[in-house]
């Protein structure tokens, strides 16, 4: 069983992935945790992401990297890992029609989809926090940029436009469920992993 927790940076994902890798007994795949390991059977390179963010910041790094990320997630579902997916925050944000098919797949084969996102009734206030978390984080310097500000608006858009299609969305702003939760019907999700 693969679940798959997508939302903007800083929207609690790696958070959300602990509390249900703790609830189901699955392991926690985090691509964030180590890109190269999970991008690189794709061709990703460290030094590539580090040419496009050198050339054009945050954007430009965002548009090589969130391909691997989404093949990476595309891979893990399709292989039929069992595990809580971790997506790295630019998976939900796919400009190619190709990776946007491929998003669209993964969605549609893992066993439970959850958006995280802070306040994800109130983008507003969404983008708000987000870019406080970015910040606490030590990402200000890029994130606090035009382009950087442009690019975590656009994640949260794209993040919180996939609500309709996932089976829950975690509130990180508050730390509860804004809607369902993930499980068919009458059954816990812990139930499903056969924990």
């Amino acid at each position: 069983m693969t679940v798959v927790v997508v939302g903007p940076p800083g929207a609690g994902k790696s958070t959300l992935a602990g509390i249900l890798s703790a609830e189901t007994g699955l392991p926690v795949v985090a691509f964030d945790a180590g890109p190269a390991r999970w991008y690189r059977p794709f061709g990703y390179t460290e030094a590539r992401a580090e040419y496009w963010y050198r050339q054009g910041g945050l954007p430009a790094w965002h548009r090589y990297t969130a391909q691997f990320d989404v093949r990476a997630l595309h891979h893990a579902v399709r292989s039929g890992t069992a595990a809580v997916v971790d997506t790295g925050g630019g998976v939900v944000l796919q400009e190619q029609a190709s990776a946007r098919a491929l998003l669209d797949d993964a969605l549609d084969r893992a066993r439970a989809v959850i958006v995280a996102c802070p306040h994800p009734d109130d983008p507003a206030r969404a983008l708000r926090t987000l870019s406080q978390r970015l910040a606490e984080r030590g990402d200000a310097d890029d994130w606090d940029t035009p382009g950087g500000r442009r690019l975590v608006a656009r994640l949260l858009d794209a993040g919180l436009a996939l609500r309709d299609r996932a089976d829950a969305v975690w509130d990180s702003g508050v730390g509860h469920w804004a809607s369902g939760k993930p499980r068919r019907p009458g059954e816990p999700l812990a139930a499903a992993s056969g924990t």
